[in-house]
């Protein structure tokens, strides 16, 4: 069933990752206009709205919040824990960003993910810091994943990986 759920003031927000990597599963979390809404994400989509939140601050010119997404800001990225208790409201299958001159806010839209006639979605409208602080959290909390190969970009076990690059044999050991 098609819903759309707005909030409009932004208290708080949250990415989290429960469980061990390689097994994780990530939730984008809001809480706003006596609302708080859990939604379940993919680490791809939360390691993109950190790139897509790059360029639009580029677009934008805005150097100082630019610096400090690319720093990961330490002040930034909190809350660790999970605000949101309810289970998620759904699945995201895409994720678009914009910025609306006239508020001078960015809207951020969750679309859930396989529904393809009237998906249910999830409209945020947030500072350009608020927007900042979210990458952050996502960019962090996709960063204590497992780490990546080097050569192929794919992530490793703590024994290594058949890697592509190197034609099917062991890398990363």
């Amino acid at each position: 069933m098609s819903e759309l759920f707005e909030i409009e003031a932004v208290f708080q927000t949250a990415v989290v990752a429960i469980g061990e990597p390689g097994e994780r599963v990530f939730y984008l979390q809001v809480i706003g206009d006596g609302q708080s809404i859990n939604l379940k994400v993919e680490k791809e989509q939360m390691v993109a709205l950190g790139q897509g939140t790059y360029e639009l601050l580029l677009h934008l010119g805005l150097q100082e919040l630019l610096q400090l997404l690319v720093s990961g800001a330490p002040e930034l990225g909190q809350p660790a824990e999970p605000i949101v208790a309810d289970p998620p409201k759904f699945s995201v299958g895409s994720i678009a960003i914009g910025f609306d001159e006239v508020r001078g806010q960015v809207m951020l839209e969750c679309e859930e993910f396989g529904e393809e006639t009237e998906p249910s979605r999830l409209r945020i409208w947030l500072g350009p810091e608020q927007l900042v602080d979210l990458a952050v959290q996502g960019l962090a909390v996709a960063a204590k994943g497992r780490p990546l190969c080097q050569m192929c970009g794919l992530p490793m076990e703590p024994e290594g990986h058949v890697c592509p690059a190197t034609n099917g044999h062991r890398a990363g050991i």
